[in-house]
């Protein structure tokens, strides 16, 4: 069988101590990039690079991890689920849980330099509540650079002053001629049972169109949702939902899709089907849908 091959341990204080739950991401020069739910020397995660010294096809990677920005809590912590991504820059982008302004999460840049990165990740965003609160899953960028993404909670369907109980949002921060818009914009507001469902707590996904699709893990219709945000020429149009679990075909789709060159979808769910422990599925295109 293969081995592995250790390249990172967490040693809880310079390089992260807990929780690297989010995946890695690979540059152009194969260098892999990560983040780590807590750690740190203020205990509320950090961004690391594992340098790759040989070439794309043949990596020859460092043996520690060197970590490129730490975070505070004003700038965001709890860095959980979402994978960072790159510009064409080579600047990173990310999205913390907690932390921020107001304490329930942030979206942020950390900005490629001459030299290497800055130390210090820059706050795009801090949610507010009605804008969404808690941005579990990662973000992607459209073909005009803006940035997009879910939050578990938050939203106008809010039940408390907190700005943690709503039923989640999908926001985007508009790419500006001199950065990005310092507000989100809300691109559906989750609305809980009977609607589009509730707590998304992945990534969303888009196809050549520029169409966005995820998952709402609970509280739709059924048990759960896979929904569509359309592109349109000006920007997003209305979402539709395309599924709603009934609990025979899966019971809360926490994890986020991929799509095949076809266009069908897949994905899984963390219960339901046939002896209640969940279910792999796929979402087939078809000439109208």
């Amino acid at each position: 069988m293969p081995t592995l091959t250790t390249l990172v341990n967490f040693d809880s204080s310079g390089n992260g101590a807990w929780l690297p739950r989010a995946g890695l991401l690979t540059d152009a020069s194969g260098n892999l990039f990560g983040v780590t739910g807590g750690g740190g020397p203020n205990n509320s995660g950090t961004i690391l690079e594992i340098a790759n010294t040989g070439t794309f096809a043949n990596p020859v990677y460092a043996s520690a991890a060197t970590t490129l920005a730490v975070f505070d809590g004003t700038n965001g912590s709890n860095l959980l689920f979402g994978s960072l991504i790159v510009d064409g820059d080579g600047n990173l982008f990310g999205a913390a849980a907690n932390g921020g302004a107001n304490g329930i999460g942030t979206v942020y840049e950390l900005a490629k330099t001459p030299t290497g990165y800055a130390s210090t990740p820059t706050v795009l965003t801090s949610f507010s509540g009605p804008d969404g609160s808690f941005p579990y899953g990662g973000l992607v960028a459209d073909a005009a650079g803006n940035l997009i993404g879910t939050t578990n909670q938050g939203g106008t369907f809010l039940s408390g002053s907190s700005g943690n109980l709503g039923h989640g949002v999908v926001y985007e921060i508009a790419k500006t001629p001199t950065g990005y818009a310092s507000t989100p914009t809300v691109l559906l507001d989750f609305d809980g049972p009977g609607g589009y469902g509730a707590y998304p707590d992945d990534t969303l996904i888009a196809d050549s169109a520029g169409d966005l699709f995820g998952t709402a893990s609970d509280s739709g219709i059924g048990t759960g949702t896979i929904f569509e945000i359309p592109k349109t020429p000006s920007g997003y149009g209305t979402a539709t939902v395309l599924v709603a679990f009934n609990g025979a075909d899966g019971f809360n789709p926490a994890n986020g899709l991929v799509a095949d060159t076809n266009g069908n979808l897949f994905g899984s769910t963390l219960n339901g089907g046939a002896n209640g422990h969940g279910v792999v599925y796929e979402l087939a295109k078809t000439p109208s849908g």
